[in-house]
């Protein structure tokens, strides 16, 4: 394995239809109504962009003692070889992921960085598992919140780098949400909810604030006039109130908004 620089996305798809499509992405993981729900929803989202197997490690939600949370699809024959050889203290990706900020490649058939030979056999190990070349997604959250994703192609080299190129900042705001929603669902399972607005919620409720009608803000958003209300609609429930109005202020008064 071997780990090098950021990698930078190369989209080609229209700026419009990637913020629908991540705004769609949200608003999925925000209605997930378990942590289950949560991975199979990521778990289908990295598969759709070329990345079928994953390892989710996430650690201090909420509290530095709580037990981390654990999720891949990853080989069960390889999880068990991977824990009962410690190799915890030899792969070094999640050592990497701590000192990192942006999505990196590793694996077999990368070649810049130095590694050990423990570390050498290791991949060769990981390689006949199935397990060749990945990604490696760190996430420093709220607090002392951390988690790292790493997915991994099944193709070969030169289709591993092809998918890198196309999906290595959209894998990034996956994982950035999934870690976002995954935090809130812990907490509401431990007593601690928080209210969580979609940006377009937010938005909706930031015009609104700003004496918009439904109509005026479907205009400014190039959206539809059904949608603001459906927007509105979600924000009203989740803040427990009764009419947009009050929504407003409830928004403002858990600084979930700033006019």
């Amino acid at each position: 394995m071997m780990y090098d620089k950021p990698i930078k996305g190369d989209y080609t798809d229209d700026l419009r239809v990637t913020m629908r499509r991540s705004e769609s992405l949200c608003e999925a993981f925000s209605g997930a109504e378990s942590t289950t729900d949560l991975c199979e929803l990521l778990e289908r989202e990295l598969s759709d962009s070329g990345f079928p197997l994953y390892a989710y490690r996430g650690m201090n939600f909420g509290d530095l003692r709580s037990a981390p949370f654990f999720s891949s699809n990853y080989p069960s024959d390889w999880l068990h070889h991977y824990q009962d050889r410690q190799y915890i203290l030899v792969d070094p990706v999640p050592s990497a992921c701590s000192n990192e900020r942006l999505p990196f490649r590793w694996g077999a058939d990368e070649t810049v960085g130095a590694i050990t030979q423990a570390q050498r056999e290791f991949f060769e190990e990981a390689t006949s598992a199935g397990i060749r070349s990945g990604i490696a997604i760190p996430v420093h959250g709220a607090g002392a919140e951390f988690s790292m994703l790493s997915v991994t192609s099944t193709g070969d080299a030169k289709e591993f780098r092809s998918l890198c190129t196309e999906y290595g900042d959209w894998l990034h705001m996956v994982a950035l949400y999934f870690h976002d929603a995954l935090s809130r669902r812990l907490a509401r399972e431990a007593g601690k909810e928080q209210v969580h607005l979609t940006p377009r919620e937010r938005e909706c409720l930031l015009w609104t604030a700003k004496g918009k009608t439904a109509w005026e803000i479907a205009v400014i958003l190039s959206i539809s006039d059904g949608t603001v209300v459906f927007h509105l609609k979600n924000a009203i429930k989740k803040l427990g109130v009764n009419n947009k109005q009050h929504a407003v202020v409830a928004a403002i008064m858990r600084n979930l908004i700033q006019p």
